[in-house]
């Protein structure tokens, strides 16, 4: 079961990485949001697929 507060702090901390310009660690964050099981949001899947290009 997932808990939608980790869920959010996981994606804030996603935006802020993004917003840094650290990407590893963005990645990193993106991989531990789909091991927990939650959806992406939009900012999540557009990372994903810029890095499957």
């Amino acid at each position: 079961m997932s808990n939608p507060m980790v869920n959010w702090w996981r994606s804030q901390q996603f935006k802020l990485s993004l917003k840094r310009g650290d990407i590893r660690r963005a990645m990193q964050q993106l991989q531990e949001i789909q091991k927990s099981g939650a959806t992406f949001s939009w900012l999540e899947k557009l990372f994903r697929d810029k890095l499957q290009l």
